[in-house]
């Protein structure tokens, strides 16, 4: 494969011995994340083979010609497959963290954290991207509804369990 073959800044494959760690931990039970260009490792080990991947919209063209089995979606944020989650890019990271602190520690504790950095809580795997034109469609690969804030919007729905935050006045 050629350079012209990969994504900016990579010149070859995933080296053999992260395909394989990737492999091996999936295979002991391991849930397997990657963000941005990182599902090019989930590729080559063959663990998105038969499901959607999310990556940056800039990758998904050679992406999609390097590893035909994986039905590449760049216009959402991440996608979980409950033992294999992907993202898109270096924001679509943070809102794939959050997921997974919110489904380890629970809403209140990813809510703290997004927070302290000073971004949105996240929404349900499958939220679109804004940042390129995408299809009506609104399921994830689940097949769970998303429920992300639309372009243009101010930030998604306070959950109606969610405690008030602390620099909001409170609700009458």
């Amino acid at each position: 494969m050629s350079s012209a073959s990969r994504p900016a800044g990579t010149s070859a494959p995933p080296p053999p011995a992260a395909v394989e760690a990737v492999r091996a931990a999936h295979a002991r039970g391991a849930r397997v994340v990657s963000l941005c260009s990182g599902a090019f490792v989930l590729a080559a080990a063959g663990l998105l083979d038969g499901r959607r991947s999310a990556l940056h919209w800039k990758h998904a063209p050679v992406f999609a010609g390097l590893y035909p089995a994986v039905e590449v979606d760049p216009s959402v944020l991440y996608i979980d497959h409950g033992d294999v989650l992907t993202g898109a890019g270096n924001t679509a990271g943070i809102d794939l963290c959050l997921h997974l602190v919110r489904q380890d520690l629970g809403f209140e504790t990813a809510g703290a954290v997004a927070r302290q950095m000073v971004v949105p809580r996240t929404g349900r795997a499958g939220r679109r991207s804004t940042s390129r034109p995408r299809s009506r469609s609104t399921r994830t690969a689940s097949g769970r509804s998303c429920n992300g804030r639309r372009p243009g919007s101010t930030g998604p729905s306070p959950s109606p369990t969610s405690p008030p935050r602390p620099d909001s006045p409170a609700a009458p």
